[in-house]
């Protein structure tokens, strides 16, 4: 019993405790958080009343602004509705004046208002004639000089793209021989070596006497080459001797035969024409040695495949047509002789026709010289390409000769001027260039001086090429740093 007397004292005891510990800590903080609950309660009211405050601001400038907005469309569109009132206005008053005028014209005239209309109508279709043709005149005077500007700008874009080395074979040929005692053996016994050779080739050697050379000249590229061949081939085997010449002559013949189907074959496929067959190959072989004016045929062939391909790439034509057409055009070169009565343009057609070519590719080697009137632009194109093939400076030695003399008068005529020092022609004669004496030619005679010469040469030398002049005044100043 005591035990349990004591127990409930004790519980007493720790209530008691925990009372009194509650009701200090109470005293002593509860003001705090008391405090600290207002201060927090009063930030946070505080805080709301200010954005409250601005959002309603916000809200009050937006409505301002479109209220302004609202007076500014109203004030539009009572100036649009006073201006569709002007505009009816005064469109009334044009019909009102318009319909007194042809009641005027009318009494006037004595005239129906289907009358008026139709005499109207007239003058209108008399006056849009009139400009109509004015326009098309205008029209057709532009497209004029631009197909002329087109041509130039294609035809210049094929010779530059399609660049053949034109540099042109000599007459005669030099072969060295292995010493000076070969000279000898060359002549052979009282000259009757040389006269072997030259029988049986029918080219002309000469010696030199200053130097252990042979001198191979023909007019004839096949028989040039072949003495070539011959005469190098019996010395190489020391076989130099009379009786062996015609044999070996036989032999080289016979070789270079045998190599003519792969000169073809190699045209053909530097021009970019494939399944030609054998007879064809053969026969493009051939043209390689053969010459029109001093030119390869056989490269003429090529370049002239290459720019009729060029210039119907530019057109959008048949590419393959004129690149086929092109290179065979002058076929027939490699079959005229002196008992052939056709020209070579029928020989070549024949040739074609008989290896199967199609007809437009046969139509455009049998109007490339005028023959048969083209009637397709391959035809066209061929036709052309043959043209500024052997027209291109250089191609031919008539048209080398007569370039060259032009280009030195271009020279002539620029050093004619007072204070030029040096001139010479760039770019195949298309431009030349022109040094002056700065002491001389002032600075401000610079630009009319260029223009005096390019007229000079305009009024001299008469001709389609377009030749630019550069005038260039240097001055140049040396110093030493010490």
């Amino acid at each position: 019993m005591e035990n349990i007397l004591i127990l409930v004292l004790l519980g007493v005891a720790y209530v008691a405790t925990g009372g009194i510990l509650w009701f200090v800590l109470d005293q002593r903080y509860g003001n705090k958080l008391s405090e600290a609950r207002r201060q927090l309660r009063e930030q946070s009211e505080a805080d709301f009343k200010k954005r409250w405050q601005a959002e309603r601001e916000r809200l009050d400038t937006e409505q301002a602004e479109i209220k302004q907005q609202q007076q500014n469309l109203e004030q539009e569109r009572s100036q649009f509705d006073s201006e569709i009132q002007a505009q009816q206005v005064l469109r009334a008053q044009l019909e009102a004046e318009q319909t007194a005028l042809n009641q005027a014209r009318e009494q006037l005239a004595g005239l129906s208002p289907e009358a008026a209309r139709e005499e109207l109508f007239k003058r209108l279709r008399t006056d849009l004639a009139t400009e109509v043709s004015l326009e098309l005149r205008d029209h057709e005077q532009q497209l004029k000089a631009r197909r002329d500007e087109l041509s130039q700008e294609v035809l210049t874009r094929a010779v530059q793209r399609v660049a053949v080395n034109h540099a042109r074979e000599q007459m005669a040929f030099c072969l060295d021989l292995p010493d000076t005692s070969w000279r000898g053996r060359v002549i052979g016994k009282e000259g009757r070596t040389v006269q072997a050779l030259q029988a049986a080739t029918g080219a002309d050697f000469s010696l030199d006497d200053e130097s252990p050379s042979v001198w191979i000249s023909s007019f004839d590229p096949w028989r040039r080459e072949l003495a070539r061949r011959t005469l190098t081939s019996l010395i190489e085997n020391n076989r130099l001797h009379p009786a062996r010449i015609d044999e070996e002559v036989k032999r080289q013949e016979k070789a270079l035969n045998a190599e003519l189907p792969r000169l073809g074959e190699d045209a053909a496929v530097r021009a970019g024409v494939h399944g030609l067959p054998p007879e064809i190959l053969l026969t493009l072989g051939k043209l390689h040695y053969r010459r029109s004016f001093g030119q390869d045929v056989l490269n003429h062939a090529v370049e002239v495949a290459l720019l009729a391909a060029e210039l119907a790439r530019q057109l959008h034509a048949d590419v393959e047509i004129a690149r086929r057409g092109g290179l065979l055009h002058d076929l027939g070169k490699a079959l005229t002789g002196a008992e052939s009565t056709e020209s070579h343009t029928q020989l070549g057609v024949q040739l074609a026709r008989r290896c199967g070519e199609s007809e437009a590719v046969l139509h455009a080697i049998a109007a490339h010289h005028g023959e048969e009137e083209p009637t397709s632009v391959e035809a066209v194109l061929v036709q052309i390409a043959d043209t500024l093939s052997a027209a291109r400076p250089g191609a031919r030695s008539e048209q080398l000769a007569k370039h060259v003399q032009r280009l030195g008068q271009f020279e002539k005529i620029a050093l004619g001027f007072t204070g030029v020092t040096r001139a010479w022609v760039l770019r195949a004669g298309k431009e030349v260039r022109v040094m002056v004496d700065p002491d001389e030619v002032p600075e401000n005679r610079v630009r009319p001086l260029a223009s005096e010469i390019a007229r000079a040469i305009s009024q001299e030398m008469q001709g389609p090429q377009q030749v630019k002049v550069a005038v260039i005044r240097e001055i140049q100043a040396t110093d030493y740093a010490r």
